[in-house]
């Protein structure tokens, strides 16, 4: 018969972080190495198992992330047909990618249209004008959803404020300022074409960027708020 074994501390790096406390063995008629190296293997095992979950939940969601329906990738094209179009300049090809009773709304400044004539006078009113988008504008993207009718975009607008910028800041000279904003739009679709536009921004981080309001003793920041969103991105894709 072997001898009768009592393990009263069982402490490793590993051990001391999974197993805080104390374990006593009494009544085991087992070698101590072997004992060690069996806890050991289990222990093993056990962080090989997280990592594997882990990894099979991150490949999981990359998946799901590049995985689209055809209706969402035809949205996508469509979307940037639409975009490119405005960025151009081009008021019919504009049109073309929207459906016969389309709606438009730029929230902060109620300014957009409703039904064909309405959304054809605003663009009329600013795209042959250069009062869409400025010339060095630049959209850097943060996230976008989709299903089967809508998509939300969500971007951070940059630009600096050379040319009136008709649907933002309205009959406000260049000022010459930089701007950047986290920007919002969401984007419904009928048939592959574009049935409204809702668009939302921070008005009052604008208006601080341009000059036109303090921002002293108010609960608003100016640039601040793209570079916060531009932090948040970096951390947490890298």
């Amino acid at each position: 018969m072997l001898p009768h074994l009592t393990l009263s501390k069982y402490i490793s790096k590993a051990s001391a972080h999974y197993f805080p406390h104390q374990y006593f063995f009494s009544n085991y008629f087992t070698p101590w190495a072997v004992l060690e190296n069996l806890l050991k293997h289990l222990l093993l095992c056990a962080l090989n198992s997280i990592k594997l979950t882990n990894l099979i939940q991150k490949k999981k969601s990359e998946k799901m992330k590049k995985e689209l329906t055809l209706e969402q990738i035809e949205i996508t094209k469509q979307f940037q047909a639409h975009i490119n179009a405005e960025i151009e300049g081009d008021l019919d090809t504009t049109l073309s990618t929207m459906t016969p009773n389309p709606h438009l709304n730029n929230i902060p400044t109620l300014i957009g249209g409703i039904g064909y004539e309405g959304v054809k006078s605003f663009y009329s009113s600013l795209i042959p004008f250069d009062k869409f988008f400025p010339p060095d504008l630049e959209m850097v993207p943060v996230s976008q959803t989709i299903d089967q009718n809508q998509l939300v975009d969500e971007i951070i607008f940059k630009f600096t404020h050379t040319t009136e910028v008709g649907w933002m800041l309205p009959n406000i000279p260049p000022t010459g300022k930089r701007v950047e904003i986290p920007l919002v739009v969401i984007v419904g679709f009928e048939d592959g074409k574009v049935t409204h536009e809702h668009i939302y921004w921070d008005q009052a981080s604008v208006l601080v960027q341009i000059g036109l309001l303090s921002p002293e003793g108010l609960p608003i920041h100016g640039i601040e708020t793209a570079q916060r969103m531009e932090e948040i991105i970096s951390k947490t894709q890298s």
